[in-house]
């Protein structure tokens, strides 16, 4: 991740690296209950430390991002996790 990046540039509301650890948490219970999740974000170490690996597979994929405040960047692809949740038996 860039110097630059921060987990809360994308709206007036504050969504930190604490509400990031909550959502996975969050994440974390719903999965072991059997519930089926989905889930995309950043690569990032601690990101992909709180999902845990018992019940998530994580997949890297390459996202172009259309906005970006250096025209040259925006064809530029970023590192992202797929996180698909495991069947719980």
């Amino acid at each position: 991740m860039s110097k630059t990046a921060q987990f809360n540039g994308y709206n007036s509301e504050i969504f930190g690296r604490n509400n990031q650890k909550e959502l996975a948490d969050y994440c974390n219970v719903l999965a072991q209950k059997g519930c089926y999740l989905i889930i995309s974000n950043h690569w990032h170490d601690d990101i992909l430390s709180w999902y845990s690996n018992e019940l998530f597979e994580k997949y890297p994929i390459a996202v172009g991002r259309t906005i970006n405040s250096k025209s040259d960047q925006r064809k530029k692809k970023v590192s992202e996790v797929l996180f698909i949740s495991r069947i719980v038996k």
